[in-house]
């Protein structure tokens, strides 16, 4: 979503950019050490000199969910004297769900800076945590960042297009990690199968080495399922297209708005997650549901039998009406960056 920003801001305006993603920089921790304080450094000193030019501009910071807001913060304060505007991107609800004292000096020492939030729920809790005032508060989804999927339609091979009735395809997309979910997913697949509900399962994302085993025994134990590895870019859209609903049993407490999801329903593909962070707003009702850890599995059996009850076109029709609200949502946040980036560019 960063680079996604970038590229839109640089095809508006003239850009400095200032990239503090971590350097690989070896093995000793000690030269490591000192190679990221030096890289820090030489990248602030590069910032406040371009600050010191500027007579006017704004500063956009995607801010940091943890420690790094301490660098941010300072980043803001030479922003701030230097008579920048200053516009904080959130991405995270780590320091949402928990009040944190970076963020707390982050809303004192730049009072005046504009925030912008995700979603509704996000801006909310900004504003109540931080006292930061309504008007300072901007919600933009990551819809507006997203471009539209190359592959409009299920590809012509999909397997349930060749008969009246044909397993419903479950997917699984993300890191493969006990917090997001996979146990859980399998333990939907479980009741799916003590239902005699007809379903293939598809399972993508790179293996957390610290479940490894316990993951390839659970696979081993759901016959109906196969695991194709980190999918990306054309692989991403066949597989989207390829399934009927997407399952994401997120653990993860500091979940913000998955990318994940607005792809498989820009794809048609309806949804059922676990509700947190912006899940909920996220997810309309003709698109799948959001709901409490311990309604999952039962909604996602219910979600499951429902599709299984419809044929081919049926289930064409409900993808191509989900492409079509998805449609009208991207184009709504397009418009709402349009406004933001105004704001940001306004003298």
């Amino acid at each position: 979503m960063n680079a996604a920003m970038l590229q839109l801001l640089q095809a508006q305006t003239t850009v400095e950019y200032f990239d503090r993603a971590p350097l690989p920089l070896g093995r000793n921790k000690w030269v490591r050490l000192f190679r990221s304080l030096g890289n820090t450094a030489g990248l602030f000193w590069g910032y406040s000199r371009a600050c010191a030019r500027l007579k006017s501009g704004t500063l956009y910071l995607a801010l940091s969910g943890g420690a790094g807001q301490w660098v941010d913060l300072a980043y803001c304060v030479v922003a701030r004297v230097s008579g920048l505007k200053i516009f904080i991107h959130h991405h995270s609800f780590a320091y949402l769900n928990a009040r944190q004292a970076s963020t707390a000096a982050l809303a004192k020492l730049v009072p005046a800076a504009q925030h912008i939030a995700l979603c509704p729920c996000m801006g909310k809790k900004l504003q109540q945590r931080y006292a930061i005032s309504p008007e300072q508060v901007h919600v933009m989804s990551n819809l507006a960042l997203l471009s539209a999927p190359q592959n409009a339609t299920i590809l012509p091979d999909a397997p349930f297009q060749q008969a009246a009735r044909q397993p419903v395809q479950v997917g699984f997309l993300s890191n493969i990690t006990a917090e997001k979910g996979i146990f859980e997913f399998f333990a939907a697949l479980d009741e799916l199968d003590a239902q005699g509900l007809a379903y293939e399962a598809t399972v993508a994302g790179p293996v957390d080495p610290g479940i490894e085993s316990r993951f390839r025994a659970a696979l081993g134990r759901a016959p109906l399922a196969r695991h194709v590895g980190p999918i990306y870019g054309a692989a991403k859209e066949k597989f989207l297209a390829g399934i009927d609903v997407l399952l994401f049993p997120t653990r993860y407490l500091n979940e913000a708005e998955p990318v994940t999801l607005l792809e498989a329903m820009q794809a048609g593909v309806q949804v059922v997650a676990i509700d947190r962070g912006c899940i909920g707003g996220m997810i309309s009702p003709d698109a799948g549901a959001a709901v409490p850890a311990g309604l999952f599995i039962k909604t996602a059996c219910e979600f499951v039998a429902a599709l299984a009850d419809r044929d081919p076109g049926q289930r064409q029709e409900g993808r191509q009406h989900l492409k079509a609200t998805m449609a009208h949502a991207v184009a709504a946040a397009s418009e709402k960056r349009q406004q933001l980036f105004h704001a940001m560019s306004a003298v």
